[in-house]
């Protein structure tokens, strides 16, 4: 699956409502983002709304746990206990 944001290996997930609507989601398999989406709505005269992802931001590295102001080691058990 093509969209702006480059290229993706997606599900395609269909929903149905009970008015006739129907929506399509395509879900990229490595980060889980929906990367396109079409509804198809009856009680609007059949519009069609379609959405496509066109960028993504990276995540923020982990921050390594940050020590406690004070904190002392703990103590260590002396060896062959």
């Amino acid at each position: 699956m093509t969209v702006p944001a480059g290229e993706f290996t997606a599900w395609k997930v269909l929903l149905s409502d009970d008015d006739g609507g129907q929506t399509q989601i395509w879900v990229d398999q490595k980060t889980r983002a929906v990367v396109r989406s079409r509804t198809t709505s009856p009680a609007i005269g059949g519009a069609v709304v379609t959405s496509e992802l066109t960028g993504q931001e990276k995540p923020a590295p982990a921050k390594k746990p940050q020590k406690k102001p004070g904190a002392k080691p703990a103590p260590k058990k002396p060896a062959g206990k």
